[in-house]
C-alpha cells in the first residue's frame, strides 16, 4: 500500500540520519512527519528488529571517525538539508 510505501521512505531516511548526524531522536522523528518519538521509536523497532539508538551506536565509531578526518560537518549538512527539503514532502 502507499501508506506502508511511505513509512519505508521514512524510516530509511531516519537510518541515514542517525548513522550520519548527530542530530537527536525528537529532531528526526519531528523532520520525519512522526506525531511522536515513542511512535517513530516504536515504527523503527518494528521494522529494523532494533531501536533508532541501538542502529546509531552500532555507527558510532564511523561517525567519531568522520569527525576527527573533517568529513562529519560535509555529509550532515547535505543529509539535513536533503532530509528537511525530502520532510516536506510528506507533510
Amino acid at each position: 500500500s502507499i501508506g506502508a510505501y511511505m513509512m519505508d521512505c521514512r524510516l530509511r531516511r531516519a537510518k541515514s540520519l542517525l548513522k550520519h548526524t548527530d542530530k537527536s531522536l525528537g529532531e528526526i522523528s519531528g523532520f520525519l512527519c512522526f506525531s511522536s518519538q515513542s511512535h517513530f521509536q516504536n515504527a523503527f523497532k518494528k521494522h529494523f528488529h532494533m531501536t533508532p539508538f541501538a542502529y546509531r551506536k552500532k555507527y558510532d565509531i564511523n561517525r567519531k571517525w568522520s569527525v576527527r578526518h573533517g568529513l562529519a560537518n560535509d555529509v550532515t549538512t547535505v543529509v539535513w538539508e536533503n532530509t528537511q527539503r525530502g520532510a516536506r514532502n510528506y507533510g
